[in-house]
């Protein structure tokens, strides 16, 4: 995650957003082409002035094993860091100074593009202006970076006020804030386009696609720009998962008409979720199986608890399919709210392909017309959409079945 400009998401949402970004999916592997036999050493070592002695560099990635953390102390000037990697992996760094308390913004964490085999070079009279050198996807993403940075540092300004304007209550500077930032973004976007176009061979601008993929904000243009990246990256199974996302972010996007789909509830009757207009309605696509999806169960239930009486609905659509394991983790988790499944899994499921969801949980909201209010929906997140949606107007009557 992240959320979504440069690592905004990572300051804002904390480890555990971006952790579960994607969550049961177990992330879209970050190394999928150029994947040599054994693994290879990447040293990353730098110097900075002598006010950093004693600091410590902070490294992390996440790689088809798992988040990595790695870190050196900063002696005379110098450190290094060395690891051994099997493919290319977007990473970050940041200083922990001595004494230095608080939570870092934005402009402490930097970028850099692990390959393997490869020796990083990182210098700089301060950390904020450091320069990090290395590898060919490390030089690309210092080119879109400097293609970017104004408009990337304008919307993180904006989102931060944003989030803040939001946790004040002050609503109405929240969403005129919103639609400075939705603006900011499709220019962002169409940057990055513009540097995929001209380097569509790019391990950068393969990232930069699977991350939009994950999101799907204001994204509509982004199947016209997969269709650009090189073979290499697009016929792969990441790819085809990458695809999935895209026509099901296309399809089923904010603004966007929620694509219909019927499915049995705990009775065995037919729902179709069109039926279910004139409310807002929250949408969860869960499993039993999934142990993310069933973390973020206390979360809806707080929504269901506040704004069931205010015009909400919840249903759950499971992708189990046993009957008996997905009847058995409603009653455990206690989901008073509408059930629905298909019986099927993910990958069989029709309205899983419909939405375009290769991973769960995905929590989308509706309004009373059927369109798609906001996407990817976690804790508080869930909570202020909600709220705001109800705020707004809206809504009544909701939606209950017996279990």
């Amino acid at each position: 995650m992240n959320k979504i400009y440069r690592i905004g998401f990572l300051v804002r949402t904390s480890s555990k957003k971006l952790t579960t970004g994607l969550a049961c999916l177990f992330l879209t592997m970050r190394a999928l082409a150029h994947v040599p036999v054994k693994d290879s050493l990447v040293i990353l070592k730098g110097h900075l002035p002598s006010s950093y002695d004693q600091s410590k560099i902070q490294l992390f990635y996440f790689s088809d094993k798992g988040r990595v953390k790695d870190s050196a102390v900063i002696h005379d000037g110098s450190f290094e860091i060395r690891n051994y990697i099997h493919g290319i992996y977007k990473a970050f760094l940041s200083v922990d100074r001595l004494g230095e308390k608080g939570i870092k913004t934005n402009g402490d964490y930097k970028t850099v593009y692990l390959e393997p085999g490869q020796t990083f070079i990182i210098t700089g009279a301060d950390w904020k202006d450091i320069t990090i050198t290395g590898g060919p996807a490390q030089t690309d993403w210092t080119a879109l970076d400097k293609m970017t940075v104004s408009v990337t540092r304008e919307l993180e300004a904006v989102s931060t006020e944003k989030w803040n304007k939001s946790g004040a209550g002050d609503a109405t500077a929240a969403k005129a804030l919103e639609e400075k930032e939705r603006t900011l973004r499709i220019r962002q976007h169409q940057l990055q386009d513009q540097f995929i176009k001209e380097h569509p061979a790019s391990w950068v601008s393969w990232d930069i696609v699977q991350e939009r993929s994950q999101w799907m904000i204001d994204d509509d243009g982004l199947l016209a720009v997969f269709n650009r990246l090189d073979a290499k990256y697009r016929n792969t199974p990441a790819g085809a998962s990458a695809e999935i996302r895209i026509v099901g972010g296309v399809n089923a996007g904010v603004g966007k008409t929620a694509p219909d789909f019927t499915a049995m509830d705990t009775l065995g009757r037919n729902i179709t979720l069109s039926s279910l207009r004139g409310q807002y309605v929250l949408v969860d696509f869960w499993a039993s199986w999934c142990g993310f999806c069933r973390a973020e169960t206390p979360n809806i239930k707080k929504a269901w608890d506040k704004f069931k009486d205010k015009g909400l609905s919840i249903v759950s659509v499971s992708y189990d399919d046993s009957k008996d394991k997905w009847m058995q983790a409603i009653h455990e988790d206690k989901m008073p709210w509408l059930q629905i499944s298909e019986l099927k899994d993910m990958l069989h499921a029709p309205s899983a392909k419909k939405y375009g969801l290769i991973g769960i949980p995905m929590i989308i909201l509706l309004d009373p017309t059927g369109k798609i209010v906001a996407r990817n929906l976690r804790g508080e997140e869930l909570q202020r959409k909600v709220a705001e949606a109800l705020d707004g107007g809206g809504t009544h009557g909701t939606a209950r079945r017996n279990l």
